[in-house]
């Protein structure tokens, strides 16, 4: 389970990951795709598992009790509010599945030549998603079906997948300065804007401004180092001029491009930030009420799943319902995949307005809040603050900048899944696009693989093994 072998399963599950939306266009059903990713995945593990009894190691952990705590949580409830077996397990799965990817990686002995050519792998699926967009464009125009390569439907990847790669390439580009790495950051923009996202409007620049804060704050840590220290660098920095014009580029554009947020309604219409901001609250905050007073009837909002209220309304309406019920099921929630909906199950789309009253884009820690209460919530807060502080700890304790620019990148990739999952959807967590990814970029950087970056060329691949970095977990 070494060496070429871990690295063809690894390439399988990250190919097929990425090749959902072509089996969707075949006719594939989607449990095949998805049972192929995940049955590879425990195969992978179960082969971890084995290498390290056979060399009688122990097994390397990360952010385990925190999984465990929300799996317990949810199948306890679950039992006790009688949910389904299925539903149950199904739970189970889409929480832990590739967390047993990212275990099976920090188990097994992989080369840095077969790393290195993961990561070229990684870096061809994203930019294979370019040339695909514009051919979208030049047949369905600026619409939300088909995102690339990696899905028909799921159209908040249509964010995700800009935000993820150009965590690494604005990273990339403030520690190397190459032209190339802008230009490709505009083609995922375009990306983005193509999948008719109105939050790439406002989420690209919130990105780069984390992002180029992180860049200064690694820069005088641990030495005096305070938030607004870092931030007095960056705004008195040479860099500011170059974030000024990306945001007011990103604001023009999107305004102009996307139908929904300029006044015309159309592909080049007129830019006005009223308009932009207006319609972006509306829409966020939109109640039923809302709904009936442009025309929909209450047949409409039963039966109509297009009848939705908006994200941040949706976040507040759940909070609200969980305060209100009784302490079990505010601590620990109606039962894991209560209100999921399935092929494999009897659950329909609208499960959670059937029961709650609820119907909207549900992001994943509602989910987490309603399924598995308060203490499956705090459990997921705190898997995501583990991450993202093992990963500071590296940034700050880096010292050369080929590492700095991969770990500021992948700072980035937390920040993206930490905001779809607490307010935007449960793409990043739950469909196997990029879940899988971020798993396994996490783990490699846990076992300290960010040094053999230095050498990160198509040139040059055969490298040793580098020592494990084990140092940033302490």
């Amino acid at each position: 389970m070494q060496g070429f072998l871990s690295e063809i399963i690894i390439a399988l599950i990250l190919i097929n990951s990425f090749s959902i939306g072509i089996f969707q266009a075949l006719g594939l059903p989607m449990y095949i795709p998805k049972a192929v990713t995940e049955i590879l995945t425990i195969f992978l593990f179960f082969g971890a598992v084995c290498l390290s009894l056979q060399k009688n190691r122990r097994m390397k952990f990360f952010n385990l009790l925190p999984i465990v705590g929300v799996a317990a949580a949810g199948l306890f409830s679950g039992a006790i509010h009688d949910v389904e077996m299925i539903n149950r397990v199904l739970f189970l799965r889409s929480i832990a599945i590739f967390y047993l990817l990212f275990l099976a990686v920090r188990n097994i002995h992989i080369p840095s030549n077969s790393i290195l050519r993961l990561l070229f792998l990684i870096i061809f699926l994203f930019a294979i998603q370019i040339p695909v967009s514009w051919l979208k464009f030049f047949t369905l125009g600026i619409d939300e079906p088909w995102i690339g390569t990696v899905h028909m439907s799921a159209g908040s990847l249509s964010l995700l997948i800009p935000m993820f790669a150009n965590s690494f390439l604005f990273a990339a580009y403030l520690y190397r300065k190459r032209i190339s790495y802008a230009i490709w950051m505009v083609l995922f923009f375009i990306f983005g804007i193509i999948g008719d996202k109105r939050a790439i409007v406002f989420m690209m620049p919130a990105l780069f401004v984390f992002l180029l804060h992180y860049y200064y704050a690694s820069s005088i840590w641990p030495r005096n180092f305070t938030f607004f220290r870092a931030a007095r660098r960056m705004l008195l920095s040479k860099n500011i001029l170059l974030l000024i014009t990306i945001v007011v580029a990103i604001f023009y554009v999107g305004g102009r491009m996307i139908p929904t947020l300029n006044p015309e309604e159309k592909v080049g219409g007129s830019f006005n930030i009223s308009h932009i901001l207006n319609y972006s609250i509306g829409y966020n905050l939109k109640t039923f009420e809302d709904l009936k007073s442009i025309g929909l009837s209450d047949h409409d909002i039963m039966y109509n799943d297009g009848a939705k209220m908006g994200r941040f309304r949706v976040i507040y309406e759940s909070t609200v319902w969980i305060a209100k019920q009784d302490l079990f099921t505010s601590l620990c929630g109606l039962g894991g995949g209560a209100l999921s909906h399935s092929y494999l199950t009897e659950n329909k789309y609208d499960v959670m307005f059937l029961r709650l009253g609820i119907r909207g884009t549900i992001p994943f820690m509602t989910y987490i809040l309603l399924e598995c209460g308060i203490i499956g919530f705090l459990c997921f807060v705190i898997f995501f603050i583990r991450f993202y502080l093992v990963l500071r700890r590296m940034l700050f304790c880096a010292s050369d900048k080929n590492e700095k620019w991969f770990i500021l990148g992948m700072i980035g990739v937390t920040f993206t899944f930490i905001f779809d999952s607490f307010v935007y959807s449960c793409a990043s967590m739950t469909v196997n696009v990029l879940t899988p990814i971020f798993y396994f970029l996490m783990a490699i950087l846990l076992e300290g693989n960010a040094k053999i970056l230095k050498r990160f060329t198509p040139q040059n691949i055969y490298l040793s093994r580098i020592p494990n970095g084990q140092e940033y977990l302490k």
